[in-house]
């Protein structure tokens, strides 16, 4: 430059050398020097602006890589200003406008350097080279920008001659994304536009996996499997392909859930001797997925034992794995195999390592909520809540879960509205919101949310069969049904005494009120005796006042206690609040009035309902209808329960566990008053379960204490057992299912009891009574006493549903103990009342004599 000042070489290469020392800011000072101006001609004020805005883009550079993008896009503009037709100068300068989530400014920039390439060669421009790299290079900033139809436009106009690899690689990559891209429109042919989209993807395993994926995000995994299984075979099998792709093919199987398959594929890919640390880390999380669903399958099927010796059988590759992801993944499997505590304390000290990490903190929210755990569930879903973005819709969508687990139900509210408002047609946003809805018993809503969600595009058919059964099961809470039967009683004991015969034909009406519950009306026939009362006296003597009374004044003739009649009633059963009103024994010698009102709720974690209620004793002709006395004729019984019970219950893993407790007063009609108290827990779980059937096996403690033991059929007793204290401990099993038209239920116990009854007179309450039977010549006390027994139950019920409207059912209940024998046999039918919204009931649906409720 000292030698020849203005020479172009000489400048050219002092900057040259000053910029590969990273001297920027000399090599600027160089190009500012007066002294190295090189002449006034066009040729040299471009080289000029060229290397200018080189050291320009260089210093951006720097700058970019500091973070500093304001600086650095100021640097850019301004080289962009020196060199307006430098295509890879407007593309650095548009990516950084995409740093700063500027679309439309980095699409601008390109547009004007295409308008600058365009100004002097408008009848050339396909041919010219600068033209072809200015629309390679927008081509790549409308790839960026997801507008993949105008990068294809972009690089289709470059003619063929000109494409270089990359070009190519773009305009395969950009055709591929653009039918992916079309798949999402409404009324699209998904399947053609992703047999195209394979088509044009050939060979790419990065392209081969987008289609693949397409496909599951549809919910058609077998098709997108088969999208690498085809490539795979083409190659000559996987054994022939790179470990990288073989390993995509493993995690595509995990993503589809094709465990049978995967299960096939895991061992060889484990033997292989060396995986660098990504693949490794890769492969272990795809092997802890599938022993989390192995594990989940058993625990659903009933079997936890074997789920959770699975759970803690080691997983593979934890070396590969932090500290921290190896918890997660340990605490997800115990998770599933319903090991909350196991999950746990897996999970605290991995949140400990990594308090920032949103897996860890879902997974233990979740853990501790299925504990019960409250507020520690709490305390990880408010941290979530101020730390998720609120474009992370999938992580948000865990969180609405977990506070729907916990339940936060006001929280998770809110939360599902401000998803609805950021992401109004994602279908899983508003099928979330639906359930949300429906877990509180708001129908209405619920259907609404169902309702759009079927109407998204992107649905798959599974879906869309899973959003119409949603759909049915609500609408069928509309459904109006008649159903009658025939109730046929037998219980032998002391013929005109303790046994009971006879029949009740129910008879009742349910209509909808709306989607909450529905009204019913009762009208039971009852028509009961007791046998004819024995002839002789003195077996006879202690029932109704025969005791009391001469030999002379005992009826000859048969006598036969009776109680024939109608109960009626009306009442609401739904959510929230239950009711009724009735009259039990209308036309039988003791008419009462009975109802109910009650108020509970169902939740995934806990149910309970509170209950005021009068109910009919009904294990005797004397405790349900009333009778006459045999020499007076006066009439008395009729025995019914006033009182307050409540019952809680709630799932603890795959156990469900309850406790219900009762307090009544026992009155009737000349019968002695009497309390009773009632306590009882129980704990079952499913043993085995398939597709249409399952086992349940359970135990079940039971305490009673009685005032009195009015448990006598003679004047002032009820004729209902009531001892001084009962303790049962019962082994239910059930087995129950459906399949096709045909449902059934099964169920058989065994209990064993201990009892102890106190001493009674004949005639509580009556001293006059009591003083003539002891002229007549007896002891009228019934003596105390203890005992232990061993019972059986057995109850079965079939059900058939012969056409949408009409379904035929029978039932049959045994009870066998020492002095109490009884045997009911029901036969059956519905009718719903068109139009028929109604779902087939997994479980047979009996009908229920009113005197049950």
């Amino acid at each position: 430059m000292a030698l020849e000042p203005g020479y172009p070489g000489a400048l050219r290469g002092l900057v040259g050398l000053l910029v590969q020392a990273q001297r920027l800011t000399a090599a600027m000072a160089v190009l500012d020097t007066p002294a190295n101006a090189l002449p006034n001609d066009p040729d040299n004020q471009a080289l000029r602006q060229a290397l200018r805005a080189d050291v320009l883009a260089l210093q951006s550079e720097k700058l970019l890589q500091e973070q500093r993008l304001g600086p650095a896009l100021r640097l850019l503009e301004e080289a962009v200003g020196l060199t307006p037709a430098n295509p890879w100068l407007r593309h650095r300068l548009a990516r950084t406008y995409l740093q700063l989530a500027q679309p439309s400014e980095a699409l601008l920039v390109m547009d004007e350097g295409m308008t600058q390439v365009q100004g002097g060669h408008s009848t050339k421009m396909p041919e010219m080279p600068e033209m072809a790299e200015m629309r390679f290079a927008r081509a790549l900033i409308r790839s960026a920008t997801n507008d993949h139809a105008g990068a294809v436009q972009d690089v289709q106009r470059i003619p063929e001659a000109q494409r270089t690899p990359a070009m190519q690689a773009l305009l395969q990559s950009s055709q591929v994304q653009h039918l992916l891209a079309q798949t999402q429109t409404r009324g699209a042919d998904v399947a053609l536009l992703l047999q195209q989209a394979e088509s044009v993807a050939a060979d790419d395993t990065d392209l081969l996996w987008a289609v693949a994926n397409a496909w599951l995000d549809r919910e058609v995994p077998e098709r997108g499997v088969a999208v690498l299984e085809r490539f795979m075979a083409r190659r000559g099998g996987p054994e022939q392909l790179p470990v990288a792709v073989r390993l995509d093919y493993a995690a595509l199987l995990s993503r589809a859930q094709m465990d049978g398959r995967l299960r096939q594929v895991l061992p060889a890919l484990q033997a292989l001797p060396a995986w660098d640390a990504s693949q490794g880390q890769q492969l272990a999380r795809i092997a802890a997925q599938h022993r989390e669903r192995a594990v989940e399958t058993l625990a659903a099927a009933g079997k936890v034992t074997q789920a959770q010796t699975l759970a803690q059988t080691s997983l593979w590759g934890q070396t590969y794995l932090s500290v921290a992801e190896g918890g997660l993944l340990k605490g997800r499997v115990r998770l599933a195999a319903q090991d909350w505590l196991g999950a746990q304390q897996a999970l605290e000290p991995a949140v400990q390592l990594q308090p920032d990490d949103v897996r860890l903190r879902l997974t233990l929210g979740d853990a501790y909520a299925r504990q019960g755990l409250t507020q520690q569930a709490y305390a990880q879903a408010l941290w979530l809540q101020q730390h998720l973005p609120p474009e992370g819709k999938a992580d948000l969508l865990a969180l609405l879960r977990l506070l729907q687990r916990i339940p936060a139900l006001e929280v998770a509210h809110a939360l599902a509205q401000q998803l609805l408002q950021n992401f109004p047609n994602d279908t899983q946003v508003l099928l979330h919101a639906a359930r949300l809805e429906r877990a509180q018993d708001r129908y209405a809503q619920a259907l609404e949310y169902f309702r759009a969600a079927h109407t998204q595009d992107s649905n798959s058919a599974e879906t869309n069969a899973d959003i119409a059964q949603n759909i049915a099961a609500i609408e069928a809470r509309r459904q109006a049904w008649v159903e009658t039967g025939v109730v046929r009683i037998s219980k032998n004991a002391t013929e005109g005494i303790s046994s009971l015969h006879g029949y009740e034909v129910p008879m009742v009406a349910w209509m909808p009120k709306g989607y909450d519950g529905h009204h019913f009306l009762h009208v039971d026939r009852v028509q009961l005796y007791a046998g004819n009362l024995p002839q002789s006296r003195d077996i006879a003597q202690g029932y109704g006042q025969v005791a009391a009374w001469p030999a002379s004044a005992y009826p000859g003739a048969p006598w036969t206690p009776r109680g024939q009649g109608a109960n009626v009633g009306v009442g609401y059963r739904g959510t929230g609040v239950e009711w009724d009103i009735g009259l039990m024994g209308i036309g039988m010698p003791v008419t009462n009035v009975v109802g109910s009102v009650s108020y509970g709720e169902w939740r995934e974690d806990l149910n309970y309902r509170m209950e005021f209620a009068r109910r009919p004793i009904t294990g005797s002709l004397l405790s349900y209808a009333g009778a006459h006395d045999p020499i007076t004729g006066q009439v008395w019984g009729g025995v019914v329960a006033t009182g307050i019970g409540g019952r809680i219950g709630k799932p603890f893993g795959s156990y469900s566990a309850s406790l219900s407790g009762s307090y009544a007063l026992l009155q009737g009609k000349h019968v002695e008053h009497n309390t009773r108290l009632q306590l009882r827990a129980a704990v079952d779980r499913d043993i085995w379960k398939n597709s249409t059937s399952s086992v349940n096996v359970g135990a079940a403690l039971s305490f009673w204490r009685y005032g009195k033991d009015l448990s006598e059929y003679s004047w002032g007793h009820g004729g209902y057992y009531s001892p001084k204290s009962y303790l049962s401990l019962s082994l239910p099993v059930e087995w129950g299912g459906r399949h096709a038209k045909l449902s059934w239920l099964a169920r058989g116990a065994l209990s064993f009891s201990r009892s102890s009854s106190a001493a009674s007179f004949y005639y509580p309450g009556d001293v006059g009574l009591q003083a003539q039977a002891l002229r007549q010549g007896y002891q009228p006390v019934y003596a105390a006493g203890r005992g232990t027994g061993m019972g059986r139950s057995l109850r079965g019920v079939v059900e058939y549903q012969f056409t949408p409207n009409l379904a035929l059912g029978a039932q049959l209940s045994l009870d066998r103990s020492a002095y109490y024998a009884p045997t009911n046999m029901l036969f059956y039918l519905r009718w719903m009342i068109d139009p028929v919204r109604a779902q087939r009931s997994e479980r047979p649906r009996p009908v229920q004599a009113y005197s049950d409720f």
